[in-house]
């Protein structure tokens, strides 16, 4: 789905991911989904020159992948922020995005792309929290590439089938 030029993108992409992931999971997983495409978008919004370009995501018998594509090149650029707090700190509005993403998805990553980078969460479907994203390849990813609040760039994946639409 194309986000540019949108004047929500937020919302679109929160729709479609709705749409998407019905029928499919528990309404509890679709909420954290929905959550996840806000902050990638958001993301997107805030901190690229571009804005998200688009949003689509794949999915598959026990796994969904949510893409957020944009047209900055710098994939080092996407990094969770560690939480430091004092106990008598306010919790800051802005930066928690991605540590949010952190909490919700099974992994993100950053996947550079020819006109940009896209940011990338996978879920679990089921409820038991067993699925096959287990056999998602990204090269790189023993040296940390996609681990959680690694935020390190990743150069390429395969997936397990998807799921006729």
């Amino acid at each position: 789905m194309k986000l540019q030029h949108v004047r929500h993108p937020e919302a679109l992409a929160r729709e479609q991911v709705r749409q998407t992931l019905r029928g499919h999971t528990a309404p509890a997983v679709i909420d954290d989904a929905v959550t996840i495409v806000s902050e990638l978008v958001g993301n997107a919004v805030t901190h690229t020159s571009s804005g998200p370009l688009g949003m689509f995501v794949d999915l598959y018998e026990d796994a969904a992948v949510i893409w957020v594509h944009d047209g900055d090149e710098n994939p080092d650029a996407v990094r969770a922020r560690a939480p430091h707090l004092d106990v008598d700190e306010e919790i800051p509005e802005h930066g928690r995005g991605l540590n949010l993403v952190d909490l919700l998805a099974t992994m993100w990553f950053v996947w550079p792309a020819k006109d940009g980078k896209a940011v990338a969460a996978a879920i679990d479907l089921k409820p038991d929290g067993v699925s096959r994203l287990g056999e998602l390849r990204i090269p790189g990813r023993e040296a940390g590439c996609g681990e959680p609040a690694s935020g390190t760039a990743c150069p390429g994946a395969t997936v397990p089938p998807a799921v006729p639409r």
